[in-house]
């Protein structure tokens, strides 16, 4: 009987020693798994565009915050309003770092909580671009966008453009910025032609414009040169007092009447002479052609700009022509023909100024400085036979009137030399019938 209780004992004792052991070997791991399980975040789990998983959330907290530094110090963000653009003061976003890791979602991608200070965006934005109000703008849509990207910290540069959030009312996308017009006779039928082909002209936004590529395109490109030049000068002048910067441009060496002093374009695909502008900006614009008689207008539409461009002009000068003689056996001695009646040189620059939408000046850029080398008159003598004007003075008596008179047509014999006369030349040229033979030399 005894050795059943002490048996019994025993065991009791075994049982109540091992769960001891076990409970202090196993609890421990037990507890520390439990606990390890509880404060850190499971795998997949991001804060932004931070991963926390298998961190604490000190450990996550901590991770957030050097993200969050690192995202005020090289984010830039700009708000643009057609050409000006402002950089968005980073300080004005209120980012909760304790909140947003306390409410991470185990194994998903969470997003920071994050908002304004009350009023900064609108007050920015209004100060910055006095002719707009808050009536006309979405701030809300404006805001929910700005907050997208700052809710995961991801350091991009990022723009955003007011037009986008403008009221319908507001955006104004068919407002005529310029106009321009050239006139031309009733016989030019190329040109009517070309405007009876073309309507409309399309810029597309941020993009450059080939007035040559945009000839061939429509099959005008064989169209007369000269009715070319004139769309090519009565575009040029159209969108030269805006912000579109010229590429590429040419002018001719003699200036045409159509076009006025420093606003010619001249277009010849053969010589690869082309007009090429481009458009900065985000919308697109339309050039419209209208005929009224014998005048092309141009019109060019589309949103307005912020700034206002003013194009002026500088230094103009003209240069006198020089008077070139040339002198032919088949005129009579004596005898006078003008064969190019010569026309000035003429000198100009251009500028397009800046100014913003308070009229405060901006900058001034040099469009071009345009020069004409002037054409020089070419007067045509008949010359003088020498041989007989001597034979002629030898056999007058040598009283002092004669020697006089002698010595007169020496000198005038010596003015109408070739050598004396400004770029003339021995060799006289198959221009028409006044110049005789090819390359006939004087005699």
């Amino acid at each position: 009987m005894r050795n059943m209780l002490g048996v019994k004992l025993f065991i009791i004792l075994f049982l109540c020693t091992f769960f001891i052991f076990s409970f202090s070997h196993f609890g421990a791991s037990a507890f520390h798994s439990i606990l390890n399980n509880t404060n850190t975040f499971a795998e997949g789990t991001t804060a932004g565009i931070v991963d926390v998983s298998g961190k604490t959330e000190t450990e996550a907290m901590q991770l957030v915050d050097e993200q969050l530094t690192r995202w005020l110090e090289e984010m830039n963000i700009h708000i643009r309003y057609k050409e000006k653009k402002i950089l968005l003061n980073n300080s004005h976003f209120r980012f909760n770092i304790v909140d947003s890791v306390k409410s991470v979602n185990n194994g998903q991608k969470n997003m920071l909580l994050v908002d304004f200070e009350n009023n900064t965006l609108e007050n920015e934005i209004l100060d910055s671009f006095p002719s707009l109000n808050s009536d006309m703008i979405d701030f809300d849509k404006l805001m929910s966008d700005l907050l997208k990207s700052a809710k995961i910290l991801e350091s991009e540069n990022l723009e955003f453009s007011l037009e986008n959030y403008l009221m319908g009312a507001n955006k104004n996308q068919n407002a005529v910025i310029n106009e321009s017009s050239i006139e031309f006779k009733d016989t030019d039928a190329d040109m009517r032609r070309i405007i009876e082909k073309l309507s409309t002209i399309e810029i597309q936004p941020n993009s450059q414009f080939s007035l040559l590529k945009f000839l061939e395109e429509n099959g005008l490109e064989k169209e007369s040169p000269i009715a070319i030049n004139k769309l090519a000068t009565a575009i040029y002048q159209l969108i030269l007092p805006t912000n579109f910067p010229i590429i590429e441009r040419y002018i001719s060496n003699d200036k045409p009447e159509y076009a006025q002093l420093g606003f010619e374009a001249k277009v010849d695909a053969e010589k690869s002479m082309d007009l090429i502008f481009a458009n900065p900006n985000d919308n697109g614009y339309v050039i419209d052609l209208l005929l009224r008689e014998n005048t092309l207008t141009l019109s060019l539409k589309g949103t307005t700009f912020l700034n206002k461009y003013v194009i002026t002009k500088q230094d103009e000068q003209t240069f006198k022509p020089k008077t070139i003689k040339h002198y032919s056996p088949l005129l009579n001695p004596n005898e006078k023909k003008v064969k190019t009646e010569g026309k000035e040189g003429l000198i100009i620059k251009v500028f397009r100024e800046v100014y913003d939408e308070n009229g405060a000046f901006l900058s001034r850029e040099e469009i071009s400085e345009d020069y004409y080398p002037p054409i020089h008159r070419i007067e045509v003598y008949g010359l003088i036979n020498k041989e007989k004007n001597n034979n002629e003075l030898q056999e007058e008596s040598p009283s002092e009137e004669n020697v006089n008179t002698t010595e007169s047509q020496n000198d005038d014999v010596k003015s109408a030399s070739p050598e004396n006369t400004d770029d003339s030349s021995g060799t006289i040229e198959n221009t028409n019938d006044l110049w005789g033979k090819p390359k006939e030399q004087m005699k």
